[in-house]
């Protein structure tokens, strides 16, 4: 208890500078947060890492229903230089990412031997390492990657994991996929085979051609349960903002601040989706922020631009998972193992298959399959339809013999 009220004191401290220095992102952070609240939202075999780039430091927050404990990971600028390093390794498919790999896990995850007890990371990023998908590290004991042994999903903050974690399913049954088509020159092949893909096993409402348009998204978005956009999209540069293009016009950031979407999944399989600039991490124009602001309650997106046929293989796994009624947050790393254990010695490169991130809340996801909902209604018509054509036959059949 003495530990938690510790860290709980030098957690509200850094923010509370954090926040005198920078007034404007007061409302991430909770300065009211309850610590022994928040173990007591976590699994037995869970464990939340919680990041903190403050000033010249760099520090992780281990917290678990065994104990919480924090470690200094070193000066802030060099543990951010060897992330960065890696960012552009994992960027390049024909590099050598091992030795990298391995020296950042070694940096960022001091306390391996006892986090290898826990099944399931939820990672709280700070700074550069939210451009870090931490499935792609390797442990240097084992020489596998995190995604080969744990399960990883994303928070933005303390109070968002605390909320996530209470939220209930909602009472929606929409499941829209979109794939705009665009012309020859910025077709998307692997998007469409995607949208395909996913309509074959689960039958949502296929948007595509012209139906791949803004005007239904804003439409369909008020009702719909999951939303799949596999479509081009830009990051943000200094005169324009970020935004994702839809077959009749483009959908920016500061519109999606400005609109309630309240769908327990959407998927924006589209480039750089979780970015805010070229550059890096400025949330406020990032797409994926924009969604989580909307009300959307998990997310699945990107922090590159993901090839397009690698894209497609993933999220057709994902979604066989959750139809079978896996976690989403699980869903998605059983897709990428998937991936990883029929991939080429070139395609275990992170650079195809680490990309798409999870965030928000990680139960299961009641996929409701509308073509067997159709048929459902369409046998039952048919079984009434013959109940009542026998018994006019009976009848018939009667009055002969009278």
């Amino acid at each position: 208890q003495a530990n938690i009220e510790s860290i709980e004191r030098n957690i509200g401290d850094w923010q509370a500078t954090f926040n005198k220095k920078n007034p404007q992102f007061k409302s991430l952070f909770n300065q009211n947060l309850n610590i022994t609240r928040l173990v007591n939202t976590l699994r037995e075999d869970e464990v939340l890492l919680r990041y903190f780039m403050f000033e010249d430091l760099a520090f992780l927050v281990e917290i678990s229903k065994r104990e919480v404990k924090s470690y200094y990971l070193g000066n802030k600028y060099h543990v951010e230089a060897e992330v960065i390093s890696l960012i552009k390794v994992i960027k390049n498919p024909s590099s050598d990412y091992f030795p990298q790999s391995i020296r950042v896990f070694e940096k960022l995850l001091p306390n391996w031997e006892r986090l290898h007890s826990y099944s399931k990371f939820t990672i709280i990023s700070d700074g550069v390492l939210q451009l870090l998908p931490f499935e792609a590290l390797i442990s240097s004991q084992e020489k596998k990657f995190i995604a080969e042994q744990k399960e990883v999903r994303y928070s933005r903050n303390l109070t968002n994991y605390e909320f996530s974690s209470q939220l209930q399913q909602k009472t929606r049954s929409g499941f829209y996929v979109y794939s705009p088509i665009y012309g020859a020159q910025s077709a998307l092949p692997g998007a469409m085979q995607e949208g395909q893909a996913i309509s074959t096993k689960l039958h949502p409402i296929l948007r595509q051609n012209a139906s791949g348009s803004k005007y239904n998204f804003l439409k369909d978005s008020e009702y719909a349960k999951v939303l799949h956009i596999a479509a081009h999209a830009a990051v943000g540069e200094k005169e324009s903002s970020s935004h994702i293009i839809f077959s009749d016009d483009k959908l920016h950031v500061d519109e999606l601040y400005h609109l309630e979407i309240p769908a327990e999944l959407v998927v924006l399989a589209a480039c750089n989706t979780g970015l805010g600039s070229e550059e890096g991490y400025e949330a406020f124009n990032s797409l994926g922020q924009a969604f989580s602001f909307a009300g959307v309650q998990t997310l699945v997106y990107t922090l590159w631009a993901i090839p397009d046929e690698q894209s497609a293989t993933l999220m057709t796994n994902f979604y066989q998972h959750l139809a079978k009624g896996e976690d989403k947050s699980k869903a998605l790393t059983l897709a990428k193992q998937q991936f990883l254990q029929v991939a080429s010695t070139n395609e275990r490169h992170p650079y195809f298959w680490s990309g798409f991130i999870i965030q928000g809340h990680p139960g299961q996801l009641e996929l409701e399959n509308t073509f067997l909902h159709l048929n459902k209604w369409i046998g039952s018509i048919l079984g009434l339809l013959l109940i009542f054509a026998a018994l006019l036959y009976i009848r018939k059949k009667q009055s002969k013999t009278n």
